[in-house]
């Protein structure tokens, strides 16, 4: 086996020299990719920080026209009283967000409708 220091002809000091130069380049070049990734990391979290707030807003959105429409369909209903209303309904964990608004639309037609038969006439008259 040889010896390092009898076959390299550099001196110690010089290999050590190297050797924490090229550390250093490694640590300031993981360093800059680390600083890449921070500021992509930043913008993808402005865009989800956003994305969040919007969603935010349309979930309160969502929520005050079924509370809306709920009050109005109770309101509407109070002068029948062989009816019996349930509690407002729990939101379903099962519910496909992608579908929000077709499920809003459903809502609508659905208030809609029940809002035509409360205010229908009969025999001309309204009830």
């Amino acid at each position: 086996m040889t010896d390092p220091r009898t076959t390299d002809p550099r001196s110690p000091a010089q290999r050590y020299r190297e050797l924490t130069g090229a550390i250093a380049d490694a640590s300031r070049d993981l360093r800059a990719r680390d600083a890449e990734r921070v500021a992509e990391l930043r913008r993808l979290l402005a865009v989800l920080h956003d994305r969040m707030e919007r969603v935010g807003e349309r979930t309160g959105m969502s929520r005050l026209a079924a509370h809306t429409h709920w009050e109005t369909a109770l309101d509407a209903m109070w002068a029948e009283p062989w009816m019996t209303v349930p509690p407002f309904p729990r939101p379903d964990p099962q519910a496909d967000p992608s579908r929000l608004a077709a499920y809003e639309q459903e809502m609508y037609e659905a208030h809609e409708a029940l809002m035509g038969l409360v205010h229908r006439t009969r025999f001309g008259f309204r009830r």
